[in-house]
């Protein structure tokens, strides 16, 4: 408390900018004040429109859009600053959350520093307003307009309590009038942020409801117990709650964060995967050596990406793998011996090249250009029986895989005949030689989808494993993960008392505050929907109580999807949300105006095109399109500046304008969304 003494000490000094003589101020300003309201009812049109941090209704549910660059944490940490003086709200009933521990951190002390600026902010207005002659300026709906004004030299006319509305004019007059004071005491930086501006005005205009001095002692206590806001990420949050609330969820005190996670699923594979090579190894035989010679034998190091990713997605459903018919080695080796035993006479005409065009080859397909390549397919077969698949070189392997296509007619998808050669493609295929490598090609090709699906299910099955161990394993040790902490919230969340458990925590937790929004994943989002966005509380009854949620998220931004984080996941919140509760952050005030003028017109367009086919967007529509529900918006440049780093002031100067090539595209174009086509001149990175 001391620091915040110190501060009003200091501008006790300041006697000589709040001194002065306002009458004549004063006189003018009430003599001129109905023009003045005239003219601001006049410019009204031209008014410039708030930003969403000053708009936003401190109830209800809302959601922000905010490209980069546009002042995202700046509106948030205001918000938060309103809700703490504006609204009143106890620190510990908010909650605010970001993707990232360093951006918590960044969070929390952006809104300390903001709470300092505002304390000292009021108490620079305090001394302002501790002379009597400066309350008709500050005070304008308790000044009676109806006494003669002259006697302002000798009493200052303030009514004990009115109901008067303050006009436009009077308010704008205020707020030049202590924007200027300001000025010469220092504080215009502070009082140039928008926010601070709100809530002075907000506090001034409400002065009989809410004194100056209330909100300077508010301040103070909420910067002394602003510990008790909670910024953090969404899985530190669930650790909170799953604390707090241990008796409805069943979490253990005591739970520590596991830094041997790794190490435990790595365990839980490598026993998955010994214990399946054994089996085969004793039961199947010969499975096991197709496995092994088409190196597909796994190690456990080839499963690690599909544990993890089982865990990040940890509630999606794992589906059954189609096996299809086991390997039938009866008939596969008798398919073997017909296709080895063939004397290939019925295939040697077509050896000749100028014979297979007369039979409507196809000139440059596999299957006629390497015709003699059938004796290598038996010479295999002669060499490594079974595994002869296994043992092709490249030529005859461009003719094996393209044998089954000359099966199909044209319409089909066949290939290897020109058109109009059906008869020919008939005779072909109907020959005793090409017949058993078919028979020969389809078991074998069996055989290959039947391994591929055993290394399915093994992944499968190592997911469903490590999903049922590792909870155990960890809680044994008294230890957790984030991930698993968030999974039991949501279980009580889901279970019978999940609404009475949702219903204590917007009790005890009634603002939440959501940050990246658009990297959350699949857990994180039903823990959201389930607490704040379910239909037992709607809209209606957050506007009727103390309940407010505000997402904040940008869809281009979503690149954590190595993370478990889904895109889809905002997109299916954002629909719960109306259209008058979502807004967008549009100025930039990081890049330059030109970087933001061609960002538009190459991906830009105003106003975002409907996801319906009534819509029927343009082709520009279509390519200013960035994913599913995903639209560039137009920016606008808060840095207006024409010089970019590379150029020297004078040519910035001399030049005024950028000119405007004719050869630019009057049509948003993106060239990652041209479609592919292979047989186009030049590629998109050409173009």
């Amino acid at each position: 408390m001391d620091q915040f003494n110190s501060m009003g000490n200091d501008l006790n000094n300041e006697s000589s900018n709040v001194g002065h003589d306002y009458n004549d101020v004063l006189s003018n300003n009430l003599s001129h004040n109905k023009d003045e309201s005239n003219n601001a009812s006049n410019k009204g049109g031209n008014k410039t429109e708030e930003p969403p941090a000053i708009r936003i209704k401190l109830n209800g549910k809302y959601l922000i859009e905010a490209s980069a660059g546009t002042g995202k944490t700046w509106t948030l940490t205001g918000i938060v600053l309103r809700l703490l003086i504006e609204a009143k709200r106890a620190p510990e009933h908010i909650i605010a959350t970001t993707f990232t521990r360093a951006a918590a951190a960044e969070m929390r002390q952006r809104i300390h520093d903001r709470l300092v600026d505002f304390y000292q902010l009021l108490q620079w207005l305090n001394h302002v307003q501790a002379n009597p002659n400066t309350h008709p300026i500050l005070y304008p709906q308790l000044v009676d307009n109806d006494k003669n004004t002259d006697a302002l030299d000798d009493k200052v006319l303030i009514s004990e309590s009115s109901d008067k509305k303050i006009s436009a004019g009077q308010r704008q007059f205020r707020k030049e009038w202590l924007e200027e004071k300001a000025k010469l005491s220092g504080n215009a930086d502070l009082l140039s942020d928008p926010i601070n501006s709100y809530l002075l005005a907000h506090l001034l205009d409400h002065t009989e409801d809410y004194p100056l001095a209330d909100a300077i002692r508010r301040c103070a206590l909420v910067l002394t117990t602003l510990d008790k806001l909670f910024v953090g990420t969404l899985d530190s949050l669930s650790q909170k709650w799953l604390s707090e609330y241990s008796a409805e969820t069943g979490h253990q005190q005591g739970m520590q964060i596991s830094d041997q996670e790794q190490i435990v699923i790595e365990s839980i594979i490598h026993d998955a995967v010994r214990a399946h090579h054994s089996y085969l190894y004793n039961q199947q035989p010969e499975v096991y050596q197709l496995l092994q010679h088409t190196k597909r034998l796994t190690t456990p190091d080839d499963h690690i990406g599909v544990a993890q990713k089982s865990m990040q997605f940890i509630s999606t459903p794992i589906e059954d793998v189609d096996m299809g018919a086991e390997i039938d080695f009866a008939a596969y080796q008798q398919a073997l011996e017909d296709f080895k035993n063939s004397d290939l006479r019925d295939v040697e005409p077509y050896f000749d090249k100028d014979y297979r065009k007369a039979q409507g080859f196809h000139g440059t397909a596999g299957l006629g250009a390497k015709m003699d390549r059938i004796g290598y397919i038996q010479s295999a077969i002669e060499k490594n029986g079974t595994l002869f698949f296994a043992h092709l070189d490249d030529e005859t392997q461009k003719f094996y895989d393209a044998l089954p296509l000359a099966f199909l007619a044209k319409e089909d998808g066949g290939k290897g005949f020109n058109a109009n050669k059906e008869p020919q493609r008939l005779a072909f295929t109907s020959l005793n030689s090409i017949q058993a490598l078919k028979t020969l090609w389809d078991h074998a090709n069996q055989i290959e989808l039947y391994l591929d699906a055993l290394v399915e299910n093994l992944n499968r099955e190592i997911a469903i494993k490590v999903r049922q161990k590792l909870p155990s394993i960890l809680e044994a040790r008294r230890e957790t993960t984030f991930a698993l902490q968030m999974v039991r919230l949501n279980q009580a969340l889901s279970g019978k008392q999940g609404e009475r458990l949702a219903r204590y925590i917007r009790h005890h937790y009634p603002v939440a505050l959501i940050d990246e929004s658009q990297d959350i994943n699949g857990e994180q989002a039903r823990m959201i929907e389930r607490i704040y966005l379910s239909k037992n509380n709607d809209s209606a009854n957050q506007q009727a109580s103390r309940g407010f949620l505000l997402l904040v998220g940008d869809p281009k931004q979503a690149i954590y999807g190595f993370r478990g984080g889904d895109v889809a996941n905002y997109n299916a919140m954002k629909a719960k949300f109306d259209k008058s509760a979502i807004m967008s952050l549009d100025i930039n005030r990081r890049s330059n105006e030109q970087l933001i003028t061609a960002l538009n017109h190459w991906f830009g367009r105003p106003s975002p095109v409907a996801d319906t086919a009534e819509s029927r967007p343009d082709s520009a529509s279509r390519l200013a399109q960035l994913g599913n529900s995903i639209y560039y918006q137009h920016i606008t440049a808060a840095n207006t500046d024409l010089r970019l780093s590379w150029q020297n002031k004078a040519d910035s100067v001399s030049q005024g304008q950028l000119p405007i090539y004719p050869t630019l595209a009057d049509s948003p174009v993106s060239v990652i969304h041209l479609p592919y086509d292979k047989h186009a001149k030049y590629d998109a990175c050409e173009l």
